[in-house]
């Protein structure tokens, strides 16, 4: 003589937002197999429930649901149960997680020489797009997504350029640093070489 049809499931284990989970609902007694639904109420969003009873899926936002679970055996007995399903935020470490840029100033560059030098961040989720959204780099030079910078200056000054991070999840942080381009030491000896030879 078949047992009572019951759940043997009495909680339901907590899922955390961004991370893809799994969970079984589990019965006893009736006749086997058995097939289980909800007939009120949802689940939280991103979770799906399929008929074995297996509750799957990447939640996409922190909350608490009490849906009704109903368990049907083969021979047509069925039970309802409602059960909490609660889903909490990633914890998080803010010294490993929040974006920051690692690079506070910018070598100085000279003009006619080929020079590169590459932004660098930390924090976030990588990887990581660059781009410049204030301001401009000394003539010459140009930049990249991948956060370098690169190229021949051509002329001496001083210009200060945006640069925004920008982390695979969508976190974006910016930060104004000076760019600087010098003389070189060799064109001003020729120059000053010239000038002689001219007296």
């Amino acid at each position: 003589m078949p047992t009572t049809l019951t759940f043997i499931t009495e909680s339901i284990a907590q899922f955390t937002v961004g991370v893809f989970q799994e969970f079984d609902l589990e019965a006893s007694g009736g006749t086997p197999p058995y097939i289980f639904q909800i007939v009120q109420g949802n689940l939280p969003n991103g979770l799906t429930l399929n008929n074995s009873g297996k509750i799957s899926g990447t939640p996409t936002s922190s909350g608490l649901s009490t849906p009704f679970f109903k368990l049907t055996d083969s021979a047509g007995d069925h039970l309802t149960q409602a059960m909490e399903v609660r889903v909490e935020e990633a914890e998080v470490d803010p010294t490993s997680s929040t974006l920051t840029f690692i690079t506070e100033s910018i070598p100085m560059f000279t003009v006619g020489v080929f020079q590169e030098f590459d932004l660098e961040a930390s924090g976030g989720t990588t990887p990581y797009l660059f781009e410049i959204t204030q301001g401009s780099l000394p003539s010459g030079l140009t930049f990249d997504s991948s956060g370098k910078i690169s190229g021949t200056a051509d002329s001496p000054g001083t210009s200060t350029a945006y640069f925004k991070v920008t982390d695979s999840a969508g976190d974006n942080l910016t930060q104004a640093m000076e760019i600087s381009v010098t003389e070189s030491t060799e064109s001003a000896d020729g120059g000053a070489a010239k000038a002689n030879r001219a007296n």
